[in-house]
């Protein structure tokens, strides 16, 4: 469950039978930028696939061939967002030479994303019940999981982290510390108290035997 930043155009062949494809597909990077601009200025409740449409310059029918709703939109923007996310993490994780070092850059980045753009931050939470529950919701974040989960594994092998952790359920953990708390708390923390906070709790536990 992270931010979604503007999507940029994936090259693709322009030759022979890929032509429609790399249409297709700009048309839909067209529609998701244009969606992510209307969701930050107007809410996730208060856009409709005609406003998204009208920002396009399409026609609603265009969207739908494209996307099912809006709450399609917003996972596919997410979605998108995390590859490029997980990109950026496993690049300084691989920086790291120590496992547990790896799982705090991952965490320093996600806490760096989460407040790129506060604005969309609020379209996140508005559009929460939506997907709370909703197993494509979490598709969304999948990849971001999948890299969290195998770099708790590889720590557990090598005895950094207890054998008893869950990887998929610890890297879901890491994810709902980062972005989705301060959400539904509505603290609305600095950028150094989450980190702070979150690095606390996810590596040392509540207790006050060992402090961050």
């Amino acid at each position: 469950m992270t931010i979604g930043h503007e999507v940029s155009v994936i090259p693709q062949p322009a030759t022979g039978s890929k032509f429609k494809e790399r249409v297709r597909i700009e048309r839909e990077l067209e529609i998701l930028n244009a969606a992510r601009e209307v969701f930050s200025e107007r809410g996730f409740e208060k856009t409709s696939i005609d406003d998204i449409a009208e920002r396009v310059g399409i026609g609603k029918g265009t969207v739908y061939l494209h996307f099912a709703s809006k709450e399609e939109i917003l996972v596919a923007i997410m979605q998108r967002a995390n590859e490029q996310l997980v990109v950026r993490c496993r690049r300084l994780a691989d920086a790291q030479e120590a496992m547990l070092a790896k799982l705090q850059v991952i965490m320093r980045e996600l806490v760096n994303h989460r407040f790129t753009d506060e604005r969309w931050m609020d379209v996140i939470a508005s559009a929460l019940p939506h997907f709370l529950g909703k197993k494509h919701h979490l598709g969304a974040s999948h990849a971001l999981r999948v890299l969290i989960a195998e770099t708790l594994a590889t720590a557990q092998r090598q005895g950094v982290v207890d054998p008893r952790i869950h990887p998929h359920l610890a890297a879901t953990a890491m994810l709902t510390l980062v972005f989705l708390c301060p959400l539904v708390e509505d603290s609305h923390p600095s950028k150094k108290e989450l980190l702070e906070c979150a690095t606390q709790l996810y590596f040392h536990g509540i207790t006050t035997a060992v402090k961050v």
